[in-house]
């Protein structure tokens, strides 16, 4: 009876690893789609009733539009000031939910205040790279879980 069990596992064994084998090729497959705004994914089920292969996809968004555009007036250490600035104290930081900047470099630093009088930005840090006077900066929401599912989980 044990020479029957271990045949049978062995047999088992040898099916489960051709199948893994298998079956990716024939024609099951994941794309996953990167851009900046957005990642993807595309899956091929197959076997659904004889109606043929149906693609499933999901996109979710990675990064929120501009709440902001400027142009870099001075930078010292880790405040930013932009001298045609229209924003209000605490638009982009405190309650209003967590913003980050964004330089034309590709360079980017999360904001701890925001400042409407004397138009500044207080980053949480200094920069290791200075962007230069007169470049231009993007601002950004941060994209969280509760901005995907509600801040209750409302999406389930």
């Amino acid at each position: 009876m044990g020479t029957v069990i271990a045949k049978f596992r062995c047999e088992w064994l040898a099916g489960a690893v051709l199948a893994c084998v298998i079956l990716p090729v024939s024609g099951w497959g994941v794309t996953e789609s990167i851009t900046d705004n957005f990642v993807a994914t595309a899956t091929t089920i197959q076997g659904n009733g004889g109606t043929g292969a149906r693609l499933n996809a999901f996109a979710l968004q990675t990064m929120t539009p501009a709440v902001y555009v400027g142009s870099v007036a001075a930078l010292n250490g880790s405040s930013l000031t932009d001298t045609q600035a229209t924003w209000g104290d605490q638009q982009f930081s405190d309650t209003n939910g967590l913003h980050y900047v964004e330089f034309e470099s590709g360079l980017m630093a999360d904001i701890t205040q925001t400042l409407g009088l004397t138009k500044t930005l207080t980053l949480a840090g200094s920069l290791p790279v200075a962007p230069a006077v007169g470049s231009t900066f993007t601002i950004h929401k941060h994209l969280t879980i509760s901005d995907v599912f509600g801040s209750t989980n409302q999406a389930g």
